[in-house]
């Protein structure tokens, strides 16, 4: 069976490594980017503009699909990550050391013991800090941040992992798995009744027998080509996220240090005093995508120095921005069919890397279970 995958990003690549594992599957990821190694200094995709913290224990959805992928996605990580260090042969940068929140309102106390409750009858631990325990975890946290902290969340179970290092090491492994990377466009699409035969890129014509759109913001014109007369059309907002890499002369802490958040900004440790500090969430105005003009993200600055007040002293070593696709008029991510042969798997917003291997696994079980 020949499938194709249009997108290149930590989805498209999630997908390719997912289903390269699969006995007479020959997938083909289709990507004009073509990321790879070493890194690239631009980063215009949705990939390029995440931090990977993986919030899903802490994450306060409970039931239903939100719940559930992100259930299976940091369920799959621990084994992941070991999987591709071992068929690589080198480490994939991540943080094993979980997320520690900052809640700043003594109010919201009830609502988290219910969740660590609720979790721990899942399998999973939330722990409920004192603000001198937040301390022991982050001994540099300002606990006069934003009124005082009230109390601290840790999740020892969600991680956070290298974006853009962790795409590029999904498709070395399902190349080496036996998938194929074409660096293309995609320029146009080829059906038959209601099935997508053929498409033509900017490299030849590529037969397929399943497609599997997962273009970022590019989905929505390339799901118009193959469905045009969809009852509910996708429609994806470009949505900026701006970042910064900062490096002090020494870690904040001698300990092994967890992911910092609080008032939705990030603060995560990359080892050696490095850290990623992000991101903004910018709506565009109009019909254009926002520009990162950093305006907006003095206030993402001023917000980690009020949690850190030490990250003031810090060299800045990189300044990155992305678009993350959000949809319009339905939720985050779309996962589903687009006809008889194709899904979408797309519009995951700020939650590519943490429902990458959910999203996965949901189009491998799609398409073993498709007619031919």
């Amino acid at each position: 069976m020949r499938i194709a995958i249009a997108g290149g990003g930590v989805v498209g690549a999630m997908m390719a490594y997912e289903l390269s594992g699969q006995p007479d599957w020959q997938i083909t990821l289709i990507d004009p980017q073509a990321i790879a190694s070493p890194l690239p200094p631009d980063r215009p995709t949705s990939t390029g503009a995440a931090l990977g913290v993986l919030m899903g224990a802490i994450s306060k959805k409970t039931k239903g699909r939100a719940w559930n992928l992100r259930r299976d996605s940091i369920q799959r990580y621990p084994q992941l990550i070991q999987e591709l260090e071992n068929l690589l042969d080198r480490p994939i940068p991540h943080n094993p050391n979980g997320i520690l929140k900052l809640v700043f309102t003594e109010a919201d106390r009830p609502s988290w013991d219910a969740l660590a409750a609720l979790r721990k009858s899942q399998g999973f631990e939330l722990e409920l800090l004192s603000p001198s325990a937040v301390l022991d975890r982050f001994p540099t946290v300002n606990l006069a941040a934003m009124d005082g902290v009230a109390f601290g969340i840790f999740s020892p179970q969600d991680w956070q992992v290298q974006p853009l290092a962790l795409t590029v090491a999904l498709r070395e492994a399902a190349v080496k798995r036996g998938a194929t990377i074409a660096p293309a466009q995609i320029t146009g699409v080829q059906t038959a009744g209601d099935r997508v035969v053929s498409l033509t890129t900017t490299a030849g014509e590529l037969a397929c027998d399943r497609l599997v759109v997962a273009a970022g913001l590019g989905s929505a014109d390339l799901a118009r080509a193959i469905a045009p007369d969809a009852a509910k059309p996708l429609k994806l907002q470009p949505v900026l996220g701006q970042a910064q890499r900062l490096r002090l002369p020494r870690p904040l802490s001698d300990r092994p240090e967890p992911v910092l958040t609080g008032n939705d900004i990030h603060i995560v440790p990359l080892g050696g005093g490095d850290y990623w500090v992000g991101a903004t969430v910018e709506f565009p105005a109009g019909a254009e995508p926002p520009v990162a003009d950093g305006a907006e993200w003095g206030a993402v600055w001023q917000g980690a120095i009020d949690l850190v007040p030490a990250l003031a002293q810090a060299e800045m070593v990189e300044t990155w921005s992305g678009l993350r696709p959000r949809p319009v008029e339905r939720s985050a991510p779309v996962i589903e069919p687009l006809n008889a042969n194709s899904w979408l798997a797309t519009g995951h917003y700020r939650n590519g890397v943490l429902l990458a291997p959910a999203t996965a696994q949901l189009i491998r079980e799609a398409i073993a279970q498709s007619s031919p």
